[in-house]
Formats: structure tokens, sequence, C-alpha cells
């Protein structure tokens, strides 16, 4: 968890929008407790990416994706990052169930 949560800013936001951990993270131990319960219900997890998307200017960047986690169920979301001076400031995870369709998961 250590290595996932070094890139959050220390004011970081993650919100988390649909299933069990929706909700709004804006500490950084509570964005830490919320990876960690993730991590300990999926288990090993495989990544399908699609549309992955940059876009940056000199205040920081923004990056957009399809992910399809596939671990011990689906987990279709639209992922949404912001960085600036090189630290993640702001995520979304937005569950989104018709992606599972696509991929036929």
């Amino acid at each position: 968890m250590d290595a996932i949560t070094a890139s959050y800013a220390p004011d970081a936001v993650l919100e988390w929008v649909g299933g069990p951990l929706d909700g709004r993270y804006a500490a950084p131990d509570a964005i830490k407790t919320t990876w960690t319960k993730f991590a300990k219900a999926n288990g090993a997890l495989k990544a399908d990416i699609s549309h992955l998307q940059e876009a940056a200017n000199p205040k920081g960047a923004t990056v957009t994706a399809d992910v399809v986690f596939q671990g011990k169920t689906a987990i279709p979301v639209r992922y949404v990052l912001t960085y600036r001076d090189g630290k993640l400031v702001a995520e979304i995870w937005q569950i989104d169930p018709k992606l599972a369709n696509k991929g036929g998961y």
C-alpha cells in the first residue's frame, strides 16, 4: 500500500462512485485504508485497459481510461486521474457496468 499511496499529494481526494467502497476519501490515511480494503477483497488482479488518454500542460495532467479489473470478480471502472507537480491530487473511480458488457465479463 505504501507504493500505491506514495504518488498521492497530501491533500488528494479519491472519489469512489458505486460499489461497496462508494464514498469520498480526502485524507491520506482514508485513501490508504480504502486501497487496503480493495486489495483484501479482490486478491490478485489483472487489468484490461482501453481508451487510455492523457492531456497535459505546464500546470498538470489528466489521465482517463476504461479499465476492467479481473480477479475474484470483474470490476469495470472509468478511471480519471489529475496530477499537479508530479503528484496525484484527484482520482475518480466510477464503477461502470456497461464496460463489463464490452469485454464479455
